[in-house]
């Protein structure tokens, strides 16, 4: 078995085709015994949770908990800060980065909701500069700036709930660590992604926090028309006293507490991580961890 990782760098002209080139060793006649023409085939292993509700290609595998092995398999992710509801400040936390892309108008969106409305909402922008309070003294097995995959903000800390702003948000979508950071840190969020995200986490065991959302947005296919039901589920809980946000938080603490312990206990099933790893042209053995 050999593995192509497909990096963003070879993306930007890739037009869904393949191809295998043996060019030099006629890598047939290598093998005496078999014959591999015959027992050719290629997968593509993906992290889009829609991936099979878009194509009814066998050889097209949703793949949710790829990135898993940079989450729950390491340890930077681990913080130091205390925290209690005493502290909570604010009803919500945004971590915006980047909005320039076609495909990230959600979050252009999202931060004119916010400011439209008066949304109680710390976020950051780094498209704007807009950053929040770094704690990179409380990480103590690193502090990982420039890698956007770690790290919360203490505002991150003082805030109720998490507004998730998936990368994609059209149809394919996935689990990315934006996902991970408010299971990991046991904080209610929701999330502006994809359909279906949320019937996916559910058919891995997550329960969701209905005492704050209704999900029956999920299964809206038109991005619009979600994102909007998203909105006007944030702006009723904006209408509340930052009290009333509390309590219910704290009130669905075993949920929270649950999707912390189910997400630690997720990992990929593809079973090839230790094989021969080819990115770009050069072959690298045991580039990602074995499960």
């Amino acid at each position: 078995m050999i593995n192509l990782k497909v990096i963003d760098n070879i993306l930007k002209n890739f037009d869904g085709t393949i191809n295998i080139i043996d060019d030099k060793e006629c890598v047939n006649g290598i093998f005496a015994d078999r014959n591999i023409y015959e027992n050719l085939q290629v997968n593509l292993y993906t992290v889009d949770i829609n991936a099979n509700r878009l194509s009814d290609n066998p050889n097209i595998i949703s793949e949710p908990w790829f990135l898993i092995y940079n989450f729950s398999t390491s340890e930077k992710f681990d913080c130091t800060y205390n925290w209690s509801y005493e502290f909570v400040q604010n009803k919500f936390i945004s971590l915006i980065s980047n909005t320039k892309s076609e495909v990230k108008n959600h979050r252009t969106r999202l931060i004119e909701f916010i400011e439209l409305y008066d949304i109680d909402c710390c976020y950051s922008n780094l498209d704007q500069n807009k950053t929040l309070t770094e704690i990179s003294e409380h990480y103590p097995n690193g502090y990982y700036k420039n890698n956007f995959d770690y790290g919360v903000p203490k505002e991150y800390f003082e805030s109720c709930i998490d507004i998730v702003t998936e990368s994609l948000a059209s149809f394919s979508t996935h689990f990315s660590e934006k996902t991970y950071k408010p299971l990991f840190y046991k904080k209610p969020f929701i999330s502006i992604a994809g359909p279906y995200y949320y019937e996916t986490l559910k058919e891995y065991g997550f329960e969701l926090y209905d005492e704050l959302f209704d999900y029956t947005f999920d299964i809206e296919e038109d991005e619009i028309v979600r994102t909007n039901d998203i909105m006007i589920q944030l702006k009723k809980l904006n209408a509340m006293s930052l009290k009333e946000v509390k309590d219910i938080c704290r009130s669905i603490q075993p949920k929270i507490d649950h999707n912390y312990e189910t997400v630690m206990k997720q990992k990929p099933n593809f079973i090839g991580l230790t094989e021969k790893i080819v990115v770009l042209g050069v072959e690298r053995k045991g580039a990602w961890k074995k499960f």
